[in-house]
């Protein structure tokens, strides 16, 4: 903490503590600790003369011969680093959580089985399952017969680190939709690839205009050619 012992021996904690968890006070602890109990592992900001830092400390309770609870004693580190990094790691999750869920685009994450370990709310409703947890869902049962092994060796591609961007007909409570898929791979801290992530937008009313289109073209194509003919 960077205080000299004289300016530190007889104070009371209390008064190094600046922050504690949630739901806990420095008073509960110590009655705890009186009762004979243990503290676990537990992070709490304190002063220095420096500044603040964020220290992890395990406490118990010291006894006398005769058993009484006189005291307790705590081991303490300095976790700021570690603590400081999960918060801003936490803040970043949070950012793209909110981007992610602010999106109109269907958004799944999955591993490399296929099993979903996250679906935007997007997609959930695009799929009709708002309420199944995500561990009984996994991307390909929605997949339709016909485009399932296109599915399949795409997911394989994804795999090996690659990408692929391509539609399929998906199952929806409003029947079959095509939806444009944009795939790729996560890897985690060594490279290796441990999910895959997709973004989609529903394409069917725009791939019924292009049929249209082309059939139209087709059949202008087969009236200019009867022209030439006559």
């Amino acid at each position: 903490l960077g205080f000299a012992p004289a300016e530190i021996i007889g104070r009371n904690v209390d008064q190094y503590i600046v922050d504690v968890p949630a739901g806990s006070n420095p008073a509960s602890m110590r009655t705890h600790l009186a009762a004979g109990g243990a503290l676990p592992p537990t992070v709490l900001e304190w002063r220095t003369v420096k500044g603040r830092t964020w220290v992890e400390t395990v406490a118990y309770a010291v006894r006398d011969a005769s058993g009484t609870v006189v005291g307790f004693r705590g081991i303490s580190r300095d976790v700021s680093e570690r603590w400081l990094a999960e918060a801003a790691l936490r803040e970043s999750e949070a950012r793209y959580r909110g981007l992610v869920e602010s999106q109109d685009a269907l958004i799944y994450r999955a591993d490399l089985d296929g099993n979903l370990t996250f679906v935007n709310e997007a997609c959930r409703r695009k799929y009709g399952v708002e309420h199944e947890p995500l561990s009984r869902l996994n991307f390909l049962s929605f997949v339709h017969p016909d485009d399932a092994p296109l599915a399949r060796a795409a997911l394989a591609t994804v795999a090996d680190g690659g990408r692929y961007r391509r539609a399929s007909r998906g199952r929806t409570p409003d029947g079959w939709r095509w939806i444009d898929w944009e795939v790729c791979a996560i890897t985690d801290g060594t490279g290796t690839v441990v999910e895959v992530q997709g973004v989609g937008h529903d394409v069917t009313e725009q791939r019924a205009a292009d049929e249209a289109l082309q059939r139209s073209l087709a059949a202008l194509r087969e009236r200019e050619e009867q022209l030439r003919l006559m």
